[in-house]
């Protein structure tokens, strides 16, 4: 789950993992010279090959530009301009998953002069990752751009992630590991992906029983070990199921897979809270003491005590394989078993680590994906969001499990669905999503959560709320996010569709309290400009809302305070407003209601009784809306219900 997150910040640190282990594959060069030449390439080939870590390298080799991933919601049409406003970034478009779709006319639109010439002006490069037949699909104008990959050597593979990670191999070891023939008849039809995570287990394994041993050929037993692992030991635990029936047994070697590395007593009270969510009786009666204890119990497991006290498996790879049996050979139990990973999540969040419910979580994403059935994600995300303890943990999940090419689409749907909830056992997970969406996930579908923020902000709970300002803040100052969001939320603001308008405001006045972006609009020296735009939409669409909120008073109070920095900034402030009260952009008539709301807003922000510099700025702000409309008399000041010091 961790990689999957890494890999969507494309951060320099994973970028650089990624092209320290990258075995070319056989078309590289090719492909180098396609994305020179053209700044845009596409590739193609079999799931599992490696295309986005070849993406990665491809970019990699151009020198100065920064790595970005851009995906999109399936009916999002995308367009080479909406990526042109971030300077010397190398992008890539993921278009891997099974419900991604593009017009018809992608493949000309992406090879035609203009977009190279945009791409080069800009200083950055586009690669395209693409299902075959996807492409065949969007291709047409733009074959010339396609590289269909082919897979790399598997030795290499397997030899260059041998040598990296947290426990990394000698040269001459990974290299016996490698030529040995039971390990190369193994990697016979794995795919590039399948190498990577078996090289996992095999240096595991080197760690438990070779690390401190400079040998010179393999022990048959660690081979064997390590293709079993490969195998998920299913043998190997056929015949320890088969001989150990008893649900004292069973469940105990369960519950130590799950917590493997936690203290054995705890494992012991985990595995009976196991029985009785599987409904199963305990009592033996022709065993003394209730069953056999800890110590049987770790040596019948096949299990080892570390410094006396904490359990794990010294085979490689045995925990997860545990589980897996589990999963596959009692289907029947998997919602009772989900139940118990619930519960103890709930209710012992705190007396675990990290590691081990993100442990939990990775199983519980990869049945979710393979199913592609969300159900039992959702438990687990609520149980984890009630646990104060594990909050982060369930973002991480959140965030993993809205990435997933599988279930990427329905988990991104439900964040909706829980985003409008107006149930208050919701507000933890809610506190969550809020806190996703700033994150990578922000990053990569920035107008989706955008919209999810939107109804997140109007929250009742003050945590869901700050979580919400925080993660707008976190989205609109970054630089490659920020034009596409402004963009977006004016068109929101702007269109016929009242429930995005009604976003697009909670959206907007967010957004108003963020001072730096009132910056960027202060700067620029052009009325059209985005910035201009979307602030005088945000305070039309706010001077129209009925009844008023004290949200929009609090965000104008704020945003106004710009207006006493300088006499520039006073101009900036007093254009954009007027802008907001005219009928339309192009039209130079004003609407007496906005004028008649702008009033009330200015005096709440500087009441009547303040003699300091807001009542200058509101005096003259009023006398200039009095001018563009000369006829109507404007109101008294009203009575202020708040003041803002």
């Amino acid at each position: 789950m961790r990689r999957l997150l890494d890999s969507h910040k494309l951060s320099d640190s994973y970028v650089s993992e990624c092209v320290s282990v990258y075995v070319q594959h056989p078309q590289a060069e090719s492909c180098l010279e396609i994305l020179k030449s053209h700044r845009v390439i596409v590739l193609t080939g079999a799931r599992g090959i490696g295309r986005h870590t070849a993406a990665i390298w491809l970019l990699d080799q151009l020198s100065d530009i920064r790595l970005r991933e851009v995906r999109r919601e399936p009916t999002e049409p995308f367009n080479v301009s909406d990526i042109l406003s971030d300077r010397q970034a190398g992008w890539i478009l993921d278009l891997r998953s099974e419900d991604a779709d593009l017009a018809i006319d992608f493949g000309r639109s992406i090879a035609d002069e203009e977009t190279k010439t945009a791409l080069k002006q800009a200083g950055s490069y586009l690669v395209v990752i693409a299902r075959t037949d996807l492409w065949e699909k969007i291709g047409n104008g733009g074959r010339e751009l396609e590289s269909s990959l082919t897979e790399p050597p598997p030795k290499e593979v397997l030899i260059r992630h041998l040598q990296s990670g947290t426990s990394p191999l000698k040269q001459h070891h990974a290299h016996l590991w490698s030529n040995n023939s039971e390990i190369t008849k193994e990697l016979s039809g794995l795919t590039p992906v399948e190498i990577v995570d078996w090289s996992s287990d095999i240096r595991n394994e080197h760690s438990i029983a070779l690390k401190e041993s400079d040998y010179i050929e393999l022990p048959t037993e660690s081979v064997e070990n390590a293709v079993q692992a490969r195998r998920n030991w299913l043998e190997d635990l056929l015949k320890w199921h088969k001989t150990n029936q008893s649900p004292h047994c069973r469940n105990f070697i369960l519950a130590a897979a799950v917590l493997d590395g936690c203290r054995a007593g705890e494992i012991y009270s985990e595995s009976q809270n196991i029985s009785s969510f599987l409904s199963e009786d305990q009592e033996e009666k022709d065993i003394g003491q209730g069953g056999p204890g800890i110590y049987e119990l770790v040596d019948i497991s096949e299990a080892v005590l570390k410094n006396g006290d904490y359990l794990t498996f010294p085979k490689s790879g045995y925990a997860r394989s545990i589980i897996e049996y589990f999963w596959v050979d009692r289907m029947h139990l998997r919602p009772k078993f989900i139940n118990w990973l619930v519960d103890t999540s709930k209710n012992k969040g705190g007396n675990y680590d990290s590691e081990t419910f993100e442990r939990m979580g990775d199983y519980i994403l990869r049945w979710s994906s393979q199913r592609r059935d969300i159900g039992d994600l959702e438990k687990i995300l609520f149980a984890w969001s009630s646990n104060e303890n594990l909050r982060h943990s369930a973002q991480d999940l959140l965030t993993a499990a809205a990435f997933d090419p599988e279930i990427g689409r329905q988990v991104r749907d439900k964040m909706l669905t829980w985003s409008k909830s107006t149930n208050t056992n919701d507000v933890h997970l809610q506190s969550v999503i809020a806190h996703a969406c700033g994150g990578p996930l922000g990053t990569v579908f920035d107008r989706v959560m955008i919209y999810r923020l939107g109804h997140l902000v109007e929250s009742p709970d003050q945590q869901v709320k700050e979580a919400s300002l925080k993660s707008f803040e976190t989205l609109w100052s970054a630089e490659h996010t920020r034009p596409r969001i402004r963009d977006t939320i004016t068109q929101w603001l702007t269109g016929n569709d009242p429930s995005r308008r009604e976003v697009g405001l909670s959206s907007f006045i967010a957004i108003a309290r963020v001072t730096n972006g009132f910056r960027t609009a202060a700067n620029s020296q052009d009325a059209q400009t985005g910035e201009w735009s979307f602030y005088a939409a945000g305070w039309k669409a706010a001077l129209e809302k009925k009844p008023r909120r004290t949200n929009i008073d609090t965000a104008f109070a704020l945003w106004m305070s710009n207006a006493l920095i300088s006499n520039i900034d006073e101009a900036v402030c007093t254009r954009i407003i007027e802008e907001s009260i005219r009928s339309s952009a192009s039209s130079g008539q004003v609407t007496g209601n906005r004028i008649s709301a702008l009033t009330r807003m200015l005096f709440v922000w500087a009441p009547a009784s303040v003699s300091d510099d807001r009542a200058g700025v509101r005096d003259r702000i009023i006398e200039r809306a009095s001018g563009l409309d000369p006829i109507r008399h404007l109101e008294a000041a009203p009575a202020a219900d708040k003041t803002y010091d």
